[in-house]
């Protein structure tokens, strides 16, 4: 999230399939400004709202990384569910954006940007974008295997084999994983990986355990060792840092 404590609010009605929620950052940003992204499996679409409006977006995130924001700008976004994008976006192959931001924009509508330039305020910026994401949503009618895939790890919090995960959707590992790096920009693995890590950090946060081991084990990990490098990796620093 932008600017330390944005204005949010969740999706609902049909919408709740492919959107967690909409956000607004709290104020312009200063110069020199960045935000530490950290991974979880979702993808945003970005509206840089200043003098010259631009849609950016995000991409599934494997490591920590700091996005430098434009001075002046104040950003507004929509936080997608993972596996489900790849329908809005007005981009084939998702791998593009892994790890990194672009301009991207809605599929049929490239001048939104300016519309949420002129909108008075979040609440008239998130109208325009549901408008817009009801009418893509409408020819998305079953779930496709890369929504399926993301959903099936979500519920099981990352902890699932991958090949398990290719029998159940009745496919071969290599074509899942073709089609998710397509589509989600990572693979199966990585997007249970980061599931992982993100039931684990929850936990942490929460103070639902008492000890590394405990969490390690409640998160699905090998060991205490196993939880400390893949929070290294997610986080940047130790799940005791992250918590501190």
């Amino acid at each position: 999230m932008l600017n330390g404590l944005p204005q949010w609010q969740n999706a609902d009605g049909a919408l709740r399939r492919f959107v967690l929620g909409f956000w607004q950052g709290g104020r312009a940003v200063e110069a020199g400004e960045t935000f530490r992204i950290l991974p979880d499996g979702s993808l945003d679409l970005v509206w840089q709202l200043g003098a010259a409006p631009l849609s950016l977006a995000y991409g599934t995130t494997t490591r920590p990384r700091d996005a430098l924001l434009a001075e002046g700008a104040l950003y507004f976004g929509v936080r997608f569910r993972p596996g489900t994008a790849h329908r809005f976006l007005d981009l084939i192959d998702l791998s593009q954006l892994t790890d990194q931001d672009a301009p991207c924009v809605l599929r049929h509508d490239r001048d939104l940007a300016a519309r949420l330039a002129e909108a008075r305020n979040f609440e008239d910026r998130v109208a325009l974008v549901e408008m817009q994401l009801d009418r893509l949503a409408a020819d998305a009618d079953a779930a496709d295997l890369s929504e399926m895939a993301a959903r099936m790890i979500g519920a099981h919090g990352g902890q699932l084999r991958i090949d398990d995960l290719a029998d159940k959707l009745g496919v071969t590992r290599r074509h899942l994983e073709r089609q998710s790096r397509r589509d989600l920009g990572v693979t199966p693995k990585m997007l249970a990986r980061i599931a992982r890590f993100r039931r684990a950090a929850v936990l942490l946060s929460r103070g639902e355990v008492r000890s590394g081991a405990d969490l390690a084990a409640a998160g699905g990990y090998v060991d205490q060792a196993h939880l400390i490098r893949e929070f290294q990796e997610f986080a940047g620093t130790t799940p005791r840092l992250f918590r501190a």
